[in-house]
Order: C-alpha cells, then structure tokens, then sequence
C-alpha cells in the first residue's frame, strides 16, 4: 500500500508538473527522498546524479534536468522491485550500489544493464526499456541474481552441474547471454516457453543466464503467473524453482514457505 502511495505521490507531481509548466523541484525531492530511504534501509548507496569508477569502461551518463520525469519513473519501479527482497537478504549478498544512468553501454553495446562484480555494482539504465513496463521489472532482478551467483560462486559463469542436470540430457546450451544481442528472427526475451525446462529463448543461451531469467520471473507478477502454468506439467521448471529457492534461503532463511506465500499474494510464485 505504502508503495503503491508513494508512486502515487510521483505521478500526481509530474502532472503538476506538466500541466502548470512548474519546475521540476518537487519531483526531484521526491526522488532523492525515496532514493535515500531505500539506501538507508538496505545499506547500500544509489547515484543517479554521479558516476562512479567502474570496473570498466562502461559508457552512460547520470541524469540531468531534463530526465527528471523518466528517472521519478524509475526510480518508483526500483523502489517497488527493490521491497520485495528482505533487508538481510541484500545486506547477505554484499552488494554495494545501485548506479542509475542513461546510454549504458559496454564496448559500444548498449545494455539495460551492467553487474560490476569487482565494485559490487548493479548499474541500471533507467531511460532504456522504460516503456516496456514488466521487461524493465524483470532486468533490475535478472542482473541482481548474476552479481548474487558471483558472490555465492566467485565466478559469474559458473557451470552449475546440479543445475545443467535438471535438463533433458540432449539439450546443449548456447554461446552465452552476448550472443542474444545479435539481431536475428527470435525474440530472445518473451516469455514462451519455447522447450521444456526453460522460460523463454534467453534462458537457453548459457547456465548463468537460465539461473538469473527464473528468479526473476519469480518476482514478477506476470510472468510468475506464466511460470505456474508451465510448471503444472513440466517438471524440469519445479526442479529449477526449487533449486533457486534453496539458494535464496542460504542466504536469508527468513525467505522460506512464508516468505513466498506472502510474495504470492503481489507474484504468485510456484512451489
């Protein structure tokens, strides 16, 4: 409730905003209002007017005057998102920041975006993807669980054999998450369920990319909802929700039975 206010209370000042030609002042209060209250609560820093070093050189610039509506926007998402995990559950995973920018890029690639695991940073686009509602919910927990995976595994590619076991023995993954960025036919990230054991396209391009696309489908609502469905008949994907379940409560028992259940009354979540 109080955060379906607090995006209530965004949107009404962009429209203000907007319709009497008044500065941007209250919104961009409000902004560092929620910002600094998601970092006091998680202990972490968020920049969005300040770019720090990173690992590398990765392109993107923070905000500036005119992106005050996209970043309250994002912001709201990221708040709402951000809630749903349990404060010990972060504070376990050692993660450091949250930089939010614009053109976010690496080697000239742009990306929505970018875990730094040597900073312990979770860059995020906050202008890319913004129209595009669920998908930028998804990325925010899909790139979490690959600096989460890389804290629990020191290595960001870890080839999972547990989890390489779950799937049918002649299935192969692909080159990798990189290989999506080509341009070709396939929709690498609609959720369709394209074979069994995996959700969408995406999924299947390496190891680390199937483990990030399911815990964050389990966080959103729509695609959660698609996940219990498949997962009635196919039992690669119970496998696989349970797996990352147990994963989630090595590093915070408090996220167990309970803790689902509650998540499932916003993200149905199965199993």
């Amino acid at each position: 409730m109080r955060i379906r206010l607090l995006a209530g209370i965004i949107a009404s000042l962009l429209l203000f905003t907007t319709v009497n030609g008044a500065k941007a002042d209250a919104v961009q209060d409000e902004i560092s209002r929620i910002t600094n209250q998601l970092a006091t609560d998680y202990r972490i820093n968020i920049f969005y007017d300040y770019k720090p070093t990173a690992t590398w050189q990765l392109g993107g610039t923070p905000a500036d005057a005119t992106d005050t509506s996209d970043l309250a926007t994002f912001v709201s998402i990221l708040n709402e998102e951000f809630r749903k995990y349990p404060k010990a559950f972060v504070h376990n995973t050692h993660l450091g920041a949250i930089v939010l920018v614009k053109d976010l890029g690496v080697a000239g690639t742009q990306r929505a975006a970018v875990p730094d695991y040597g900073r312990q940073i979770l860059w995020l686009d906050f202008k890319r993807y913004l129209q595009r509602g669920d998908y930028q919910r998804h990325i925010i927990h899909h790139e979490f669980y690959h600096m989460i995976d890389f804290e629990l595994n020191n290595n960001a590619y870890w080839k999972d054999p547990a989890w390489m076991a779950f799937n049918q023995p002649a299935f192969k993954y692909g080159n990798g998450g990189a290989s999506a960025y080509q341009k070709g036919p396939i929709n690498w990230y609609e959720m369709s369920h394209p074979e069994t054991g995996f959700v969408n396209h995406y999924s299947t391009t390496g190891v680390e990319e199937d483990k990030s696309e399911l815990f964050a489908t389990l966080f959103v609502k729509s695609e959660a909802n698609k996940l219990a469905d498949w997962s009635q008949t196919d039992t690669v994907l119970q496998a696989k929700t349970k797996y990352i379940k147990a994963i989630v409560a090595k590093l915070d028992p408090s996220m167990d039975e309970t803790y689902w259940q509650g998540l499932q009354k916003q993200s149905p979540v199965p199993f």
